[in-house]
């Protein structure tokens, strides 16, 4: 009689083996989309909004707006940077573009904010015109995207001083940078189209 028992062979779990990428990529292209089908349904409501003029007031974008689009494309720069020092094992100079890119990110945000309290010294706020409303709506909603984005940002260089990303794992500020540099087009796009269609 044969005694022995049957030998089994433990089944890789190969979900558990999947590399990261293979499920944060989509999912930060899945928000990405959702954001764009966001703004896109904003800025047509604007332009058909904007084809009546019936309580619509004509203003200038405040320069200091100008100033907060320089920031933020500086800033895009920057995060590029960081993200070649991280492939090339440049440490700390991946370190000192984050850092540069989070103040640069942080400028952005007092920017606006003074760009919003120019606005409202001049009378133009949420209610009364519905361009002004409409200008705080844009701006804003993509304010809150940037904070998080400030968030992934402060979250990465934190990591950063700790060693974890280098050449042999960038996926994190790759995809942070990502979600940068989209949301750096995202204003590009607002501020032209701002400027287009006032």
């Amino acid at each position: 009689m044969n005694l022995s028992l049957p030998v089994t062979f433990p089944v890789q779990d190969t979900a558990a083996k999947e590399s990261p990428s293979a499920t944060a990529k989509p999912l930060l292209w899945l928000g990405i989309a959702s954001v764009i089908m966001l703004f896109a349904g904003l800025t047509s409501a604007y332009i058909v909004r904007h084809s009546d003029p019936r309580n619509w007031l004509v203003f200038e974008v405040p320069l200091i707006f100008w100033f907060s689009t320089a920031a933020i494309l500086a800033s895009s720069i920057t995060m590029h940077l960081s993200v070649f020092m991280t492939k090339k094992d440049k440490l700390l100079q991946n370190r000192s573009f984050l850092f540069l890119t989070l103040s640069l990110g942080t400028l952005f945000v007092v920017l606006q904010i003074t760009g919003w309290k120019t606005l409202l010294d001049e009378g133009i706020g949420l209610q009364g015109h519905v361009s002004g409303a409409y200008l705080y709506i844009l701006s804003g909603t993509h304010f809150a995207h940037i904070i998080s984005g400030l968030i992934a940002l402060t979250v990465v260089f934190i990591k950063s001083l700790y060693g974890k990303y280098h050449s042999g794992n960038t996926l994190g500020i790759r995809l942070c940078a990502t979600w940068w540099h989209f949301l750096t087009g995202l204003w590009i796009y607002l501020f032209v189209f701002l400027l287009i269609f006032r």
